[in-house]
């Protein structure tokens, strides 16, 4: 699962909180969670045992 952009979220603003997604992607029986790295960051030591993460590197199209 990846977290997206706000567009995506507008219309349930609580998956802002990256430890929501994180949630929603393990009950939801994915095996990986990607988002910024700093969302990440904050929640590794409490979800790390229990999904994979994966940094992006960008944030929509801003790399460009």
């Amino acid at each position: 699962m990846e977290h997206t952009a706000g567009s995506s979220f507008a219309s349930n603003p609580i998956y802002f909180d990256p430890e929501n997604i994180i949630i929603l992607t393990i009950e939801g029986g994915c095996n990986a969670v990607a988002s910024t790295m700093d969302g990440l960051a904050m929640l590794s030591r409490k979800y790390a045992h229990k999904i994979h993460f994966m940094s992006k590197i960008n944030h929509n199209e801003l790399l460009t």
